[in-house]
């Protein structure tokens, strides 16, 4: 197997799961990006409380990335959301969006 490297050794991928999901919907994922050299965290989202919300989730994000200084957000579908709202309460390298959930203006009619 060829692998590449890459200059981000200590970078941590925060994979933050969609609805109906929970940090298990990674278990595939994190063993490969573990053989590239990059840490994960992949905690479940409070989505069974259903007084929790966007801000909820966004703690939950920032309580396993904590000691941690260079992240790269994962958000699929309703995790999304969450990145950018963590990214605005916390630095991070860049955040990276998978079957997105749309919002906002601007939406294709």
């Amino acid at each position: 197997r060829n692998l590449v490297c890459y200059d981000l050794a200590m970078t941590t991928m925060a994979l933050v799961h969609g609805a109906f999901h929970g940090g298990w919907c990674w278990e595939r994922l994190a063993p490969e990006l573990h053989i590239r050299g990059f840490e994960t965290v992949a905690p479940d989202l409070p989505c069974d409380d259903p007084g929790a919300g966007i801000e909820e989730y966004a703690a939950v994000i920032e309580k396993a990335t904590q000691g941690h200084d260079d992240i790269v957000l994962v958000g699929h579908s309703l995790g999304s959301l969450v990145i950018p709202v963590v990214a605005a309460n916390r630095p991070v390298r860049r955040m990276i969006f998978l079957c997105s959930v749309p919002t906002g203006p601007g939406l294709p009619r």
